[in-house]
């Protein structure tokens, strides 16, 4: 189960209200507030010594998700934040309210809950050569070679620290 409750379905009663959504989160990442969240999340997360996050945990002494790691990063600075992080592990909403105290905007919580949360599959180098298409897997003599797996602590990092990054928008000289 994952902390993120995020979802697609609005219904028929509430046409376009995603597409209003996503702009709102859109407006939410751009912002000084998101920016500046940001950068400091990327500079904690560049900083690990072992690049790993956990999926579905905030922060506990031998794991933590992304925003477990800016948690981690500033602890010590700020009593109020080592307060309020000893024995959290709450959901998406219970994480934006925690974080919502400490500069962090309401929905770059919730986007980032969700990207670090989602469990994504990766597929095994492909044994019989290249192929471009992702859906190559089901079809064709070597179908039953191909192999996936479930993304690692690693990769989890790797893909939201890519992630992360591309949020941010660089100031213009």
């Amino acid at each position: 189960m994952t902390r993120s409750c995020y979802s697609e379905d609005f219904g028929d009663d509430y046409p376009g209200q995603m597409e209003l959504y996503r702009a709102n989160v859109r407006r939410s990442i751009r912002s000084a507030k998101g920016q500046a969240r940001l950068r400091e999340l990327r500079d904690a997360l560049d900083a690990m010594p072992e690049k790993r996050l956990a999926a579905d945990v905030f922060l506990d002494p031998a794991n933590a998700c992304a925003l477990g790691v800016w948690a981690r990063a500033h602890r010590g600075m700020n009593a109020a934040l080592d307060a309020a992080v000893d024995g959290f592990d709450g959901d998406d909403q219970g994480t934006a309210d925690l974080l919502g105290k400490f500069g962090w905007p309401r929905l770059v919580v919730l986007d980032l809950v969700y990207e670090n949360d989602r469990h994504e599959t990766v597929r095994e180098p492909d044994r019989l050569g290249p192929h471009d298409s992702p859906y190559a897997y089901c079809t064709g003599r070597d179908w039953p070679l191909r192999k996936w797996r479930s993304e690692t602590d690693e990769e989890r990092h790797a893909r939201v620290l890519a992630w992360v990054k591309g949020q941010i928008v660089e100031a213009r000289a």
